[in-house]
């Protein structure tokens, strides 16, 4: 996230979209909208999937 602070603090919006990994740092970010993706049961084990997406604040 180095590189996504100094974007930022030159004035960047950074958003990031995460599909829910547990080591996603999220320190510093906010929510901003959750959204329900379908997948393949098949290559993760179910049918949708919880996205979220990011604002470095």
């Amino acid at each position: 996230l180095p590189w996504f602070t100094s974007l930022r603090a030159s004035g960047a919006e950074i958003l990031v979209g995460d599909p829910g990994r547990a080591y996603l740092p999220r320190t510093g970010l906010q929510s901003l909208a959750v959204y329900q993706v379908p997948v393949t049961r098949v290559l993760e084990d179910a049918e949708v999937k919880r996205t979220t997406v990011w604002r470095l604040a």
